[in-house]
């Protein structure tokens, strides 16, 4: 029920309260819809989650990126490379499973295959509608969202373990916060 107002410039002509009615030839009944909903956002967390994901994948990598250049130019770097690029590696695959990092344009797509990311959002089309959450949605998400528990359950992997013996190695090191550059002399 909502309550509408018609106004002209600074005077209210009327005021009336409307109620909007499901379509009388959709049979979906309130409890569908609310099925529906909840299953929405259910969808919804599951892409915030993957893309939560992604976002720590690329936070995880540049700052990999940016201690190696701190020990690099610290002359500090042995023994460094190969455990970074190890977990570059390990969490660069995981990101390709949730999201498409190949695609820049709107042809893209075309070109390389949709991701989890992808694949759960398109649900949504499917599911929000005028008729009753369908068996088939429910199983298709079930497949993806167990695609996508396992790329986050690997990625908790890796950041439970690698990267925390990854960072005892910089500590060990005792990689700079800050290389300052030796002035040249002249």
């Amino acid at each position: 029920v909502y309550s509408v107002e018609l106004r002209a410039g600074d005077e209210t002509l009327g005021t009336q309260e409307i109620e909007i009615l499901p379509d009388p030839r959709v049979e979906t009944t309130d409890d569908e819809y609310a099925e529906q909903y909840e299953f929405l956002i259910e969808i919804n967390e599951a892409i915030d989650e993957a893309h939560s994901a992604v976002n720590t994948i690329r936070d995880v990598r540049s700052q990999i990126d940016a201690a190696l250049r701190r020990a690099k130019d610290a002359g500090l770097d042995d023994g460094l490379t190969e455990p970074a690029d190890a977990i570059k590696k390990t969490i660069g695959e995981i990101e390709n499973e949730i999201l498409q990092t190949k695609s820049k344009s709107s042809q893209d797509p075309l070109n390389f295959p949709v991701k989890l990311n992808d694949k759960i959002a398109a649900l949504v089309y499917q599911v929000d509608s005028d008729y009753p959450v369908t068996e088939q949605s429910r199983d298709v998400y079930e497949h993806l969202r167990g695609l996508l528990d396992g790329q986050l359950d690997h990625l908790d992997d890796v950041l439970a373990n690698e990267v925390p013996a990854f960072n005892a190695l910089v500590a060990e090191a005792n990689v700079p916060a800050v290389v300052l550059e030796e002035p040249e002399k002249q």
